[in-house]
C-alpha cells in the first residue's frame, strides 16, 4: 500500500512537472519568433529540438495523469471492491489512446492558433483561411479525442470529482474538498501545504483567454499588442474583490458576516459572486484607463474608448463561460434537485452526467451513501452549463455580430444610407457593448436565480441576487438608449426617425 501510494504521488508529480515543461520548450521558441516578427518553415526547422521536446512532454505528462489515477491505491481498490469490476481492454483503449490523440490535437490547435492570432500581419490571405480552416478542423478533433478519453475513464473514476491539487510534506495529491462526498480529504498531519483549487484555475484560464481575445482584436484595429496587460494585471484582482465583496453584501447576515466580521477574509471557505466582478472590473478597467488618457500615456491616447469597450466586454462573458465550469467541480449554483429527470441530460458526456448527482449543499458522508446517490435517477440540473451556453452566445452576438457583421455587410451595402442602416448602425453604436453586456448577464442571472437551489441564493430573502439581475438589465439598456442616441446627434445632428436616406460618405 505504501509503495503504490508513493508510486501514485511520483507519478503525479513527473505528469506536472512534464506539463510545465512542455509549454516552457514551447514557449522559448515562439517568444524568439515573436521578437522577430516572423515565423516560417526555416524558423522551425532550426527550432525543431524545441518544439519535438515540447510536444513529447505533452504527450508522456497526459499518459503519466492516466497512470497515476490507476496507481493511487484509492482508485483501484475502489474498482475491485467497490465496483466488482476491472478495467477491459476497450476501456484501456479508450483511456490511453484517448489520452495520445488528445495530447497530439492539442498541440496541433494551440500551434496553429498562435501563428494565426501572433503571427497573422506576416501571413498572406489565402494562407490565414487555411490555418482557420486547420484550426477548426484540430478543434473538432480534439473534442472528439477528449470524449473519448473521458468515456474511457468515466466508468472507473471516484464521484464527487477531485476539485483541488495539494502540495505537501507528504506528496502531491488530487484531493476533494465541500464537493457532497471527501472521499479523497486534504492530509491534515502533514509538516506543511497547500492547495490550488480548480475553481481558481477555471477564473484564471477564463481571465487569461479572454485577455488574449481582447489583444489580439485590439492589436488588429490599433497595430498595438500587450495595451491590456497592465490593464488585466489590475482588473483581475480587482475582480476577485469585488466577487468577494458582492458575495458579503448579499450574504451579510444570512451567512453571518455582520456576527464575525472577520469572515469576510477567509475567501477559501467559498463565497464569491461573478456578478460582482463584472461590475468591480468595469470600474477598475474605465478609471484606470481615463487616468492614463488624462496623464497622455501612450498609446492610450490614440484608442477610441467606445471601440475599446465594444472589443473588451464582450470577451468578460468568454471568460465566465470557462469560470463557471469552477462550479462543476464544487457541485454547487446548481438547480434544484429533480427526479426521473436524468434521462435528460444522458446527451452529456458520462463524467458530467454522472458528478451532477451530486451537490456541496446536500452531501452524503460514506462511500455507500455514495454508491446509491449514483445509482439513483436524481440529478441536480448543470446551471453552471446552461448560465455558461448563454454567456457564449452573448459572445458570439456582440462580439460578431453586433461589432462585425452589421458594420461590414448591412450598412452601406449597396452605397446608400437608408432607414434600417441607420436603424443597425444605432444598435451598434461605439460603446453600446457596455449596455448590452450588462443587460445580457442581468438577464441570464434573472432566468436562472429562481431555478437554483435556494442553499445558493443570496439574501435573506434568496431575492438578492434577483433584485441585483433587473437592476442590471435597467442599466444596461438605460446605457444602450444613452449611446444610440449620444451618436447620432453627434454624427448627424438629427433624430433617426427624421432621416429618410442619405448617401453613403
Amino acid at each position: 500500500m505504501i509503495s503504490s501510494e508513493i508510486g501514485y504521488s511520483v507519478a503525479l508529480a513527473f505528469a506536472i512537472v512534464f506539463l510545465v515543461g512542455a509549454v516552457a520548450l514551447y514557449y522559448y521558441p515562439i517568444y524568439k519568433a515573436y521578437k522577430s516578427k516572423k515565423i516560417d518553415v526555416p524558423f522551425v526547422l532550426k527550432n525543431k529540438i524545441w518544439f519535438i521536446g515540447s510536444f513529447l512532454s505533452l504527450l508522456i505528462s497526459f499518459i503519466l495523469f492516466d497512470v497515476q489515477f490507476y496507481l493511487n491505491p484509492g482508485n483501484t481498490s475502489y474498482i475491485v471492491d467497490s465496483l466488482q469490476t476491472s478495467v477491459d481492454t476497450l476501456h484501456y483503449v479508450l483511456i490511453y489512446g484517448g489520452s495520445v490523440m488528445t495530447a497530439i490535437t492539442l498541440y496541433m490547435l494551440v500551434s496553429f492558433g498562435v501563428v494565426y492570432f501572433l503571427f497573422s500581419d506576416s501571413i498572406k490571405e489565402e494562407n490565414r483561411k487555411k490555418i482557420i480552416r486547420y484550426m477548426i478542423f484540430s478543434f473538432l478533433l480534439f473534442v472528439l479525442s477528449f470524449v473519448a478519453f473521458a468515456e474511457g475513464n468515466a466508468d472507473y473514476l471516484r464521484y464527487p470529482f477531485v476539485n483541488r491539487i495539494y502540495f505537501g510534506s507528504s506528496g502531491i495529491k488530487l484531493v476533494t474538498n465541500y464537493t457532497g462526498f471527501d472521499w479523497a480529504p486534504t492530509p491534515r498531519n502533514d509538516a506543511w501545504g497547500f492547495e490550488i483549487a480548480f475553481y481558481a484555475l477555471c477564473i484564471l484560464s477564463g481571465a487569461l483567454m479572454a485577455l488574449g481575445v481582447a489583444s489580439y482584436i485590439l492589436k488588429k484595429k490599433y497595430g498595438e499588442n500587450g495595451l491590456l496587460s497592465t490593464v488585466f494585471l489590475i482588473g483581475f484582482p480587482t475582480g476577485i474583490v469585488g466577487c468577494r465583496l458582492w458575495y458579503v453584501i448579499g450574504n451579510w447576515e444570512r451567512d453571518g458576516f455582520d456576527k464575525d466580521f472577520s469572515k469576510i477574509f477567509r475567501i477559501n471557505d467559498g463565497g464569491l459572486a461573478i456578478m460582482g466582478a463584472s461590475l468591480a472590473i468595469i470600474v477598475c478597467v474605465a478609471y484606470l484607463l481615463i487616468i492614463k488618457y488624462i496623464r497622455h500615456k501612450s498609446p492610450y491616447t490614440k484608442i477610441n474608448y467606445l471601440v475599446l469597450l465594444d472589443i473588451v466586454l464582450p470577451t468578460l462573458l468568454l471568460a465566465q463561460t470557462v469560470g463557471r465550469w469552477g462550479n462543476f467541480f464544487n457541485n454547487e449554483v446548481h438547480g434544484q434537485l429533480t427526479t426521473g429527470n436524468l434521462v435528460y441530460w444522458n446527451w452529456l458526456p458520462t463524467f458530467i452526467s454522472n458528478n451532477i448527482h451530486f451537490s456541496n449543499a446536500h452531501r452524503v458522508y460514506d462511500l455507500e451513501a455514495a454508491l446509491g446517490t449514483l445509482a439513483n435517477n436524481s440529478v441536480y440540473p448543470p446551471l453552471f452549463l446552461v448560465e455558461g451556453a448563454i454567456d457564449f452566445s452573448g459572445f458570439l452576438i456582440f462580439e460578431f455580430l453586433f461589432r462585425v457583421v452589421i458594420h461590414r455587410h448591412w450598412i452601406n451595402k449597396d452605397g446608400s444610407k437608408k432607414w434600417y442602416n441607420f436603424m443597425f448602425e444605432g444598435m451598434s453604436a461605439e460603446g453600446t457593448n457596455l449596455g448590452y453586456y450588462i443587460a445580457w448577464y442581468g438577464m441570464t442571472r434573472a432566468i436562472l436565480e429562481p431555478l437554483r437551489d435556494s442553499n445558493f441564493n443570496m439574501g435573506t430573502d434568496d431575492m438578492w441576487s434577483i433584485y441585483s439581475a433587473y437592476f442590471m438589465i435597467g442599466i444596461g439598456l438605460l446605457m444602450v438608449a444613452f449611446l444610440i442616441v449620444w451618436q447620432f446627434k453627434r454624427d448627424h445632428g438629427k433624430w433617426i426617425l427624421k432621416v429618410n436616406e442619405e448617401k453613403a460618405k
